[in-house]
């Protein structure tokens, strides 16, 4: 064949011009040099890539990598909420069942299936073992053979037969997930694929046993990418609202944001409400950032307003009052606090913050202000108002989010119309709103009552 080393080879070996030796050594080397390199370039250059295509009335994909990516994974309590326990067979229980495909594997280990023995406790994140634990002990409650069995097809996990074994019948869990395990318990290596390591299997999916039209459904969010941690997802509960949402990122702060964002376009004066809490991290930050944000766009140098629970520092208040400038950090109240009602309104340039009780679930909330501040620059035209994910590290964290409004804020006019707006001179008997007219905090001289255009406190400004 015209140009193929390989078959003029060959030719040479049945010509008895080469040896036997000689033929399996450049079979050798023909073959196993730069073998997957040389198969990527010929797909790069008509524009294919590995895939694929999973069966969604069945599967979901709840995390991928290079060319089986398509959203960020889900968090750990989304993830162990997607299992599908077993309801028909009581002698045959499991509690889920979570499918590794892998493009870059050997033939045995392209398809894993983990069938889940036992229920999945509460402090366990399962999410993360499966997707990046790699260590010489093991994890109450991911006991190899006690928690979880690995099997070759999805009809073994099922009817939970011809489980994988392992060399000396232990599973070691450096090597993630699949414990250096095999179909015949021969040792193989180099099949495990931690998502934060670049180094390992690529081309890699996780799914789980429900079809991806039932239980939570994604949400699209905004990367605010002002370095580069920036990344997550959102989920929310059809039945309930709860919304799942994970977020990596830098900070939101400094001269320019790096976090998750879930967010709307709208104009007026609004209200935002949300119960925030069940963070998960791996890596816990004190001033990890979970809440509410007013901004006056995407960009990520842009104006906002923001209150969140922080990962030990309480509820903390904040923001940037103009654009490209350094954010200020106003405070916090509740110090250590792990959850919390909070609550942000827009009244004209004014923002409002509060934090909630609640003596019951479902109970009515009993609102406390902590903050006030003005700042003229969200609002001028549209803005953008949601739910803000920030982990500090490159991470996510995953935070659930209850009970998440966004409405319309309607107040008092300062004159009714069923009378006439007070003329000069005249005695005010309405209820009027003034704002101070300090331009050091984003003051507006043309609000204040006398037009003051002071910058300092000190100065006699209104």
């Amino acid at each position: 064949r015209n140009n193929d080393l390989w078959a003029y080879i060959a030719k040479l070996y049945y010509q008895k011009d080469i040896t036997r030796e000689q033929f399996g050594e450049a079979g050798r080397i023909i073959t196993n040099t730069n073998c997957f390199e040389a198969t990527n370039h010929e797909l790069n250059k008509h524009s294919l890539t590995p895939g694929y295509d999973h069966d969604v009335d069945e599967w979901t994909r709840v995390a991928g990598r290079e060319s089986m990516y398509l959203v960020d994974p889900y968090g750990h309590r989304a993830f162990t909420r997607s299992l599908v326990p077993s309801t028909n067979d009581p002698d045959n229980e499991h509690y889920g069942i979570i499918y590794r495909a892998c493009q870059s594997c050997i033939p045995t280990h392209k398809k894993i299936f983990y069938r889940r023995k036992t229920p999945v406790p509460d402090g366990l994140n399962l999410q993360y073992q499966v997707l990046y634990y790699s260590s010489s002990s093991r994890v109450t409650g991911n006991f190899w053979d006690v928690d979880f069995s690995l099997h070759s097809t999805y009809e073994d996990a099922l009817n939970n037969v011809n489980p994988w074994k392992c060399p000396n019948n232990s599973f070691n869990y450096h090597y993630t997930f699949y414990g250096r395990c095999s179909p015949d318990g021969t040792g193989v290596n180099n099949q495990h694929s931690r998502f934060h390591v670049a180094g390992e299997r690529n081309d890699v999916a996780y799914f789980v046993n429900k079809p991806e039209d039932d239980g939570l459904q994604i949400e699209p969010t905004n990367i605010i990418k002002g370095r580069e941690y920036a990344s997550g997802m959102a989920l929310k509960d059809p039945t309930d609202g709860t919304i799942y949402m994970t977020g990596a990122g830098r900070e939101i702060g400094w001269v320019r944001d790096d976090f998750n964002y879930l967010s709307e376009e709208v104009d007026g004066d609004h209200t935002a409400i949300v119960h925030v809490g069940s963070i998960s991290v791996p890596q816990p930050h004190a001033w990890s950032k979970s809440g509410i944000i007013f901004r006056s766009g995407l960009e990520s140098n842009a104006a906002y307003y923001g209150l969140f629970l922080t990962g030990s520092n309480g509820v903390c208040f904040q923001g940037r009052m103009y654009v490209g400038s350094y954010y200020s950090h106003f405070g916090c109240v509740q110090a250590g606090i792990k959850e919390a009602w909070i609550k942000i309104e827009k009244q004209l340039d004014m923002f409002y913050s509060f934090i909630g009780a609640q003596e019951t679930e479902g109970g009515p909330i009993t609102w406390t202000q902590i903050h006030s501040r003005e700042i003229a620059t969200i609002g001028e035209d549209s803005y953008q108002v949601g739910l803000g994910v920030a982990s500090r590290m490159s991470f996510a964290q995953e935070v659930l989010f209850k009970g998440y409004e966004v409405d319309a804020f309607f107040f008092p006019s300062m004159a009714p119309t069923s009378s006439q707006s007070p003329t000069s001179g005249s005695a005010l008997t309405e209820l009027a709103v003034a704002s101070q007219s300090c331009t050091s905090y984003g003051g507006v001289a043309s609000r204040a009552i006398d037009g003051s255009t002071k910058y300092g406190w000190g100065d006699g400004s209104v």
